[in-house]
């Protein structure tokens, strides 16, 4: 799961699987970074240290960071929430 999650968020934003692996911190790779994680913690049972490692070795940490992030930006922003509940949409589809 952890990969269809990588996978199908990569395409949807038009970037790479290793760049979001990456330590590439430009805001528009750090972003879909942390819409990895987030749906990486929301969609399934792995745990932060899990998902941290599998997403270019990063903290446990740096996985609660990114969903508080996600989490504010979707509460500022609807039409992120949108996309947001269309790129999950897809993800569950597959």
């Amino acid at each position: 799961m952890l990969e269809t999650v990588m996978r199908i968020t990569a395409k949807y934003f038009s970037v790479s699987a290793n760049d979001i692996k990456s330590k590439n911190r430009h805001k528009d790779i750090a972003v879909v970074r942390q819409v990895v994680f987030y749906f990486m913690k929301k969609l399934t049972f792995f745990s932060l240290q899990a998902i941290g490692s599998y997403v270019g070795g990063r903290d446990h940490s740096t996985v609660v960071h990114a969903v508080h992030k996600i989490e504010d930006l979707m509460q500022k922003d609807r039409s992120f929430l949108v996309k947001l509940k269309n790129l999950e949409n897809e993800i569950m589809s597959n």
